[in-house]
Formats: structure tokens, sequence, C-alpha cells
């Protein structure tokens, strides 16, 4: 099992075909909610390391962003597939994914009634319009969740630039002082 990453990102990256679990994961706290850093009172290698941090916390989360997005997009297209399940295409023969890249050819036995894999090896037979609805669900459960992970990344994202700004003044201040005091923390910021 893959450790620290949420299950829904441990099954999407484990095995783009594995079932997704019914809990998407919940955004980290905003940096809003934490109690406040004075980052004017931190050295310029302090400084530097909090931007590399706030960076890394960026791509991390956009990793996760991206990940999200493409489980929200395979419930949208199951749910767009369920349109084609019509009664004119009962026992009409269809070819049936056995891997991403490996198929056999089967026919539809009934257009009413489709196995919905609702995660973790389990399926559960529901009709057309009950898969339909499970699927919109799902979407917009992790739509919600993109949201609110989207809007941790722009603040994280606007933190890190906010430090960035005072690493910067910071150290345009030192070399003001004197072309010495400012080489060490021109060497940190790079």
């Amino acid at each position: 099992m893959v450790r620290g990453l949420p299950s829904v990102l441990r099954s999407v990256s484990a095995n783009s075909r594995a079932p997704l679990p019914m809990r998407a994961p919940r955004p980290p706290r905003a940096q809003s909610q934490q109690a406040p850093l004075d980052v004017g009172a931190l050295s310029p290698e302090q400084l530097n390391q909090l931007r590399k941090q706030l960076e890394q916390e960026v791509k991390q989360l956009s990793d996760n962003f991206g990940q999200l997005r493409l489980a929200k997009s395979k419930y949208d297209q199951s749910g767009d597939s369920l349109s084609a399940m019509t009664a004119e295409n009962d026992g009409k023969e269809v070819m049936v994914p056995l891997t991403q890249s490996m198929y056999v050819p089967g026919n539809i036995a009934s257009c009413d009634e489709v196995m919905v894999d609702i995660g973790t090896g389990y399926f559960v037979q529901k009709t057309v319009e009950g898969a339909k609805e499970y699927m919109k669900r799902r979407s917009d459960f992790l739509g919600e969740r993109l949201n609110e992970l989207e809007k941790v990344i722009l603040a994280k994202q606007r933190d890190s630039k906010m430090v960035l700004s005072v690493l910067q003044s910071k150290i345009a201040m030192m070399t003001k002082d004197g072309p010495t005091a400012g080489a060490g923390a021109l060497a940190a910021a790079k």
C-alpha cells in the first residue's frame, strides 16, 4: 500500500482501471486557518526554505488535482456511455475490453440493467437510469472536491509569491547595506 496519498489517488495511480473508493480526499487546511506566520521576521535562508516548501506543496497538490480530474472524467465518460444502452442495441455484438489494449467479441445481453463497479472489486447491478444517477453523483462529488482543491492551490501559490517578494526585498536591502552582507542571502535564494 502506498502511504501518504489519499485512497482515491492510490487507486488511480496504482492502476488506471482500479475502482475508486466512495470518498475523495479532503484538501489540506488553508494557510489562513493555521497560526499566522510573520514572514518579515524570518531570515533570507528561512524564507527561501519556506518558498521551496510552498512550491513543493503546490506541485503535489497540482498532481493530485490532475488525478482527481482524470477520475471525474472517467465517471463522466461512463455516464455518457450509458446513453448507448437502448432497446435497439439489445443483442448487438460489441468488443469487450479485457485490458486497455486487449478486447474480445461479446453480445449485449440486456440493455435494461448494467453492472456498476462501486470500488474494491464490488459490483452492483443497477438499471441504466440508476447507473447514470450514480455516475452523475460521483462526478458532482469529485467536481466539488476539485473546486475546493483549486482554492487551496491558489492560496498556496499566492503565499509562495508573497514569500518570494519578501525574500527579494530583504536581499535588495542587504545588497544596499554592503556587497558582503547580501552574498550569503543571494546564494541561499538560488
